[in-house]
Order: structure tokens, then sequence, then C-alpha cells
């Protein structure tokens, strides 16, 4: 099964050597930078839905513009089917 990989960055330094850290009170995914040199420790994304993200969507049309069904996508792409539906629309 091939899934779908957002690459999540520090915003000060740049480093992808990035961890999950908790979630803030409104359910948004924290992360931490593991890089030593940065004095950034916590952050969010800019955009916490990710699911928004072009290439996400270009993934889903390109599976089934080739005659995968609902199920086999996100099944491929390791998304929930109701959201690859919502996406298809």
């Amino acid at each position: 099964m091939a899934t779908m990989e957002v690459h999540v960055h520090c915003p000060d330094c740049g480093s992808l050597d990035v961890i999950k850290f908790g979630k803030d009170r409104h359910g948004r995914q924290r992360f931490r930078c593991n890089d030593h040199f940065c004095d950034r420790t916590i952050f969010m994304m800019d955009d916490p839905d990710w699911w928004r993200f072009e290439e996400v969507k270009k993934q889903i049309a390109l599976h089934l513009l080739s005659g995968n069904g609902i199920h086999q996508t996100a099944h491929n792409l390791g998304l929930h089917p109701e959201f690859v539906n919502r996406m298809a629309k």
C-alpha cells in the first residue's frame, strides 16, 4: 500500500527532522524541530488541514482517472473512502 506523505519542515531552520508533539486545545497537530542548532522547538503547520494540499487532490484524481474505484484509491493512498468520495465530487 502506497501512502500519501506530507513533509513537514521547521519554519525557522527548514529542517525535515521534525516529530509530532501532541495537539493544542483546538485539536491541531503540534510539531517539534529536532535540529540541535534550531532555537524553534514547537510549532504548527500554517494550514493544519493537510488534505487541502493540491498534491493529495492530484493523486486522488490520477487514481480515479486510471480506473481505480473509491475504495481502491483510498486503500492505495492510505485515506478514508468517505474522504476520497468527498474530494472526487
